[in-house]
């Protein structure tokens, strides 16, 4: 339907039944549905509104289904959902709205209605999209929305709830979109999401992005979402959020799909993906565990809670973003292989955050000072930092607690399991640096493990707990498994009262096990660190010998003689070739052509220097002139030569041109010779440095040329 206020199908009175749409509908009051690259010849009427494209303002006993044809699941039945109409007939249901309204309304002006249950379908749910229903703005600064139920003038009941197998959107360009909406006067008793609900909308900070939006006056007490609901704000000026609650109704989130929010900055706060801030009695958010095989569920955006108790509980997958507690008595639990990364931010109450299995809490948590408790098990991970938890009571069952910024706690108690990771940083402020106000204890087995920040002023002491009694201190088993090689760290036995503090100094180059020339270079090696950050980052990753040397190697010039050897290989070879030359012979005017070629390589292990592998060939043209005392002549040879450092890319090309002057003699069985020769050599290296800092690869890259003069005598007898 087209035209200003047009509507597509309109339901006011009651319907005994089932309403099932498995067509198009649409409406809009656009002359055009897609937007024409220059909208400045368009007039007012070709831009006017239109209504909704779909419209049930009446009871409908059945439920409506806006349905799509039975998975085929036999080869006999034509008619699998037993609806009377052979299902390849049957069409997918697509409703459809270009403009503002909404693409489809269940509610009245003035009068209740109610949608009962859909007989036959196992949940029996009062609404269910299977098909589609799209709000498009199409034009510019235009908002949309994808389907409302309530908020009319009148109450609108949905038994049992609904459900979204198939796909609810919004997009707008340039305003507000809204995917989904509850209106005041709504009521249904849960939203089940395993298809689609999105809201794409504009880039400026009027623009609303909402994929789901539970207005004042609306009751819906849950969500169960297994497909997704995202929320796109079109620029980083834009509000993007997938659930909006501001009835307070909601008290169940059930997650084992995605739900995100995304587009407006990252350093804002409106990417939010469940925001129930609206609440006061207090919510349950879970993000389920699911099966193998299956994708693991995720949460991107921020999570907002009210002013209540509140509950959230992830079992798996991931977590992205910062989570905002109210005034209650608040539970963060981590399980499974779940991620959380972001902030946890706590009110005044007795928060808990607890982490089970392989989960890892990657962030800050902000405990707001009140008598709170961390509590670790299995092999958990707990990396970040501690704000506002003077009254902290950490316990560690198992896991690890890796807090790498000073922190003031109220006791801490390290199980036979535990781990405690500590970061050693002698700059202010950072470092890991416990401050314990009651007890901290060690069991026996509990374990330290230690890590250097940087190699700067590293040696020396670090106390990294400090508490009001220490119990259990000599139960701890300290590891270096996180120290960078170059370094080792001890327990420091006269720490003083009630205080862990960890002595660190430079391993020798004996025991680095470092050669000749790496123990002579080492000193400059370790002070070079300090001038390169990145650099540094390789080498406070390593934490073995063989890591280590590997990349001490790296760091050294050519020096083991390849240089030299492959020169002199070379030299040698086209020498020993005039004691018994096999070149090709042409006779020129009584002077002899002798034209030679050679090859040659040698290979070096490491001992007291480094590695080698070189190889080379050469060219030689010589004339030569027989006397009553033999023979003498003049050669004029070209050498190539290219070798590498072993296991280091350190490669070293050489290029050398090499005049000699020879004699020699054969008498009878005797035979005698002599050479000199005089020699310009061009050399070009190259050197490559790599590493991992984590992820990430670091490469530096060293050139250099050089050129070089050689004199050879040689000579022999037979």
């Amino acid at each position: 339907m087209t035209g200003k206020d047009a509507v597509g199908a309109e339901f006011t009175g009651d319907i005994t039944g089932a309403l099932v749409v498995q067509g198009t509908i649409t409406s809009t009051g656009y002359r055009k549905t897609s937007a024409p690259s220059d909208t400045s010849k368009l007039d007012a009427d070709d831009l006017l509104q239109g209504g909704p494209a779909l419209v049930v303002a009446g009871n409908v006993s059945g439920g409506i289904v806006l349905a799509v044809p039975p998975r085929d699941a036999s080869s006999t039945d034509n008619d699998e959902d037993d609806d009377g109409i052979e299902d390849a007939k049957e069409g997918s249901a697509s409703v459809i709205s270009y403009g503002a309204a909404p693409a489809f309304v269940i509610g009245a002006n003035g009068d209740d209605i109610a949608i009962g249950p859909v007989v036959g379908a196992g949940s029996a749910y009062g609404v269910q999209i299977q098909g589609t229903v799209t709000g498009n703005g199409v034009y510019s600064s235009i908002s949309a929305s994808g389907m409302v139920i309530g908020g009319q003038g009148g109450a609108v009941s949905v038994a049992n709830g609904m459900s979204v197998s198939g796909t609810i959107s919004a997009t707008s360009k340039g305003a507000s979109a809204t995917g989904l909406r509850f209106g005041a006067g709504a009521s249904v008793p849960i939203l089940q999401v395993s298809g689609t609900v999105s809201a794409t909308g504009g880039a400026d900070d009027a623009s609303k992005s909402v994929a789901i939006q539970i207005d004042a006056g609306a009751n819906l007490p849950a969500i169960s979402n297994s497909g997704t609901i995202k929320a796109i704000a079109g620029g980083e000026g834009g509000h993007a959020t997938a659930i909006l609650d501001k009835s307070g109704s909601v008290v169940l989130i059930e997650n084992s799909g995605i739900i995100s929010a995304s587009g407006a900055a990252a350093s804002s706060t409106r990417n939010i993906a469940i925001d129930l801030s609206a609440n006061t009695t207090g919510v349950v958010v879970k993000q389920l565990a699911v099966g193998s095989g299956v994708a693991a569920p995720q949460i991107l955006g921020d999570v907002r809670f009210g002013s209540n108790s509140d509950v959230f509980s992830v079992a798996d997958g991931l977590v992205k973003g910062n989570v905002y507690f109210g005034e209650g008595n608040n539970s963060f639990a981590l399980s499974g292989d779940a991620v959380f990364q972001g902030k946890a931010l706590f009110g005044g109450g007795a928060d808990s955050i607890t982490l089970g299995n392989t989960a890892v809490f990657d962030g800050v948590a902000d405990f707001g000072g009140g008598a709170d408790t961390l509590t670790l098990g299995a092999t958990s991970l707990f990396k970040g930092s501690l704000v506002n938890s003077g009254n902290l009571a950490v316990t560690l069952n198992g896991g690890a607690l890796d807090v790498s910024a000073p922190a003031s706690i109220g006791s801490l108690n390290v199980g036979a399991t535990g781990i405690l990771v500590a970061t050693l940083d002698k700059t202010a402020g950072e470092g890991t640096a416990y401050n314990v106000a009651g007890t901290a204890s060690f069991a026996s087995g509990s374990q330290l493990y230690l890590r250097l920040s940087d190699t700067t002023n590293a040696e020396g002491r670090y106390t990294i707990l400090q508490a009001g009694t220490l119990t259990g201190a000599s139960n701890i088993t300290t590891k270096s498994d996180l120290l960078p090689y170059m370094f080792k760290g001890t327990l420091a036995a006269d720490a003083g009262a009630n205080k862990l503090a960890v002595d660190v100094v430079r391993r020798t180059a004996t025991e680095l096990g470092l050669n000749r020339s790496q123990s002579t270079a080492y000193n400059a090696i370790y002070a070079a660190l300090a001038q390169d950050d990145e650099v540094e980052s390789v080498f406070l990753g390593l934490t073995n010998a063989d890591q280590f040397r590997n990349q001490v190697r790296q760091m050294l010039p050519d020096h083991a003689g390849g240089a030299f050897s492959s020169i002199s290989l070379g030299s040698r070879a086209f020498g020993q070739q005039i004691a018994d030359p096999y070149g090709p012979v042409y006779s020129a005017g009584g002077i002899d052509i002798i034209l030679s070629a050679a090859a040659w390589n040698a290979k070096k292990d490491e001992r007291d220097t480094a590695a080698y592998d070189l190889g080379g060939y050469g060219f030689s043209a010589a004339g030569e002139i027989q006397t009553g005392l033999g023979s003498i002549g003049l050669s004029l040879g070209w050498l190539s030569n290219d070798y590498d450092s072993g296991g280091s890319d350190n490669t070293v090309k050489s290029n050398t041109y090499e005049l000699a002057a020879y004699w020699r003699g054969q008498w009878d069985s005797f035979n005698a010779w002599a050479r000199g020769s005089y020699g310009l050599a061009s050399f070009n290296g190259s050197r490559l440095f790599a590493g991992k800092a984590g992820d990430k690869t670091i490469q530096r890259t060293a050139s250099r040329e050089w050129d070089g003069d050689l004199i050879t005598f040689s000579g022999g007898a037979s």
